[in-house]
């Protein structure tokens, strides 16, 4: 059609003039093929880019944040841990089953190694069954998994650290969750997260807890623990649920609930490291103290009674920052939508030399010739296919002929009004063309 190729000649993509211009066949088809190619070429660049954009993948970055840094001090919450002795189970003729009935699924630790098939509890310290457990946290967000287990007798220095979790969202996905909502550009990452039945801050290790007894809260209807909004399952009941879980094949953990768990993206933790020494060590000052402070408080036989009493009794905790920064986990967008216009527009302009303009300019050609050709079916009642001979190089073409036909008519009736003699010496000078009249 002559207005393709008046487009093809005049558009910015690379090798369409060439195209046009081609007179020879092996010129067209090598054109057509160049075209080609580097269509797909450009094309597979521009399906992948849009594919990544699409899987939403976020990236990572860790470093050391220094200034305009506040250190928050932690709150610090201790636990007694001390378990039932073995001498008090046998003095009360105590055994597993029971204990395990008063106690719930809590861990008895009566034997050495618990099975494995019946406790989903193993104990990996045993030095550590007498002792505290402490956590540090900030406001009141205690972990149920991150309890540090302390045992007389040692002492103890934790090193504390401030962990960060945060998003970086770019400025382009920023407004588009202003005017579209927080839903439109999300990180895999839980924003708002609640936790069903836990009163307390969400975080991945709650749910990870919660999702344990989740078929357990919709079959029982109550909780095994204290904190939650239902109400708690008495130890009778826990053991007739379970029973009736096993008989009906139910099973003990919902798969689907893990995966849903994720980090939370605005968090603060601390993370520590824990080294311990034995307590007290002689010859040190701090140990002669205490031993000397124990003297006026109790008298003591010998000194071996005097460890053995400090060994069951007594810790001591030394809990101080590893350094003055923070550790800042941020997560960010891998392909921003500027990243992805960037990338498209960059293997459209390499390989095809297709811009903005060149399509604005195709949608303008475009246009203008569907108005045309529907301006002139109205105009001539003529099927498109006549109107279309007058398009392009042949409409320029007729026009200048007309132009150029219209100067000679109008410079021929110059010469006939201004010289009446020229019909007279025409006539004298062609006696014989004169007497032919038709």
């Amino acid at each position: 059609m002559p207005l393709m190729s008046e487009w093809m000649r005049f558009t910015t993509i690379h090798g369409m003039a060439d195209l046009a211009r081609s007179r020879n066949p092996m010129g067209k088809i090598f054109w057509s093929l160049t075209l080609l190619l580097f269509g797909l070429v450009t094309l597979g660049q521009v399906i992948d880019v849009s594919l990544k954009f699409v899987q939403n993948k976020w990236d990572s970055r860790v470093y050391e944040e220094y200034e305009n840094l506040k250190i928050k001090i932690p709150k610090l919450t201790v636990c007694n841990t001390n378990r039932i002795s073995l001498s008090k189970t046998l003095k009360y003729n105590l055994n597993e089953k029971n204990m395990e009935f008063l106690l719930g699924r809590m861990p008895t630790y009566l034997e050495k190694i618990p099975k494995v098939v019946d406790s989903g509890y193993l104990c990996k310290d045993w030095q550590s069954i007498e002792g505290i457990q402490i956590q540090m946290h900030f406001e009141n967000k205690l972990d149920l998994g991150r309890w540090i287990t302390l045992s007389s007798g040692r002492h103890y220095f934790i090193s504390l650290k401030e962990k960060r979790s945060q998003v970086a969202y770019s400025n382009v996905s920023r407004t588009i969750n202003k005017v579209f909502g927080e839903s439109a550009v999300t990180a895999p990452c839980e924003n708002n997260g609640t936790l069903k039945y836990l009163n307390q801050v969400y975080n991945k290790d709650m749910c990870l807890f919660e999702c344990a007894y989740m078929n357990f809260i919709k079959y029982c209807k109550c909780l095994p623990f204290i904190d939650g909004k239902l109400e708690m399952c008495e130890a009778d009941r826990i053991y007739q649920c379970q029973e009736a879980m096993k008989r009906k094949k139910i099973p003990e953990f919902d798969t689907e609930c893990f995966k849903k768990c994720n980090d939370a993206c605005n968090d603060t933790e601390i993370k520590w490291q824990l080294s311990s020494a034995r307590f007290p060590v002689e010859n040190q000052l701090d140990s002669e103290k205490f031993l000397d402070f124990l003297d006026l408080k109790r008298n003591f036989s010998s000194k071996i009674e005097k460890q053995k009493f400090i060994e069951r009794n007594y810790l001591l905790v030394d809990v101080f920052f590893e350094g003055l920064t923070a550790t800042v986990v941020e997560s960010y967008e891998s392909l921003t939508v500027m990243d992805m216009l960037n990338q498209s527009g960059g293997a459209l302009s390499l390989w095809t030399g297709i811009s903005i303009m060149t399509l604005i300019q195709a949608m303008i050609y475009f246009v203008s010739s569907v108005f045309e050709v529907f301006w002139l079916c109205v105009r001539s009642k003529f099927p498109p296919e006549i109107n279309w001979k007058l398009r392009g190089d042949d409409r320029h073409r007729l026009r200048m002929e007309f132009r150029e036909l219209a100067l000679r008519l109008s410079k021929l009736q110059r010469v006939v009004f201004d010289n009446p003699r020229t019909d007279q010496t025409a006539v004298q000078n062609h006696p014989a063309e004169n007497n032919q009249v038709p």
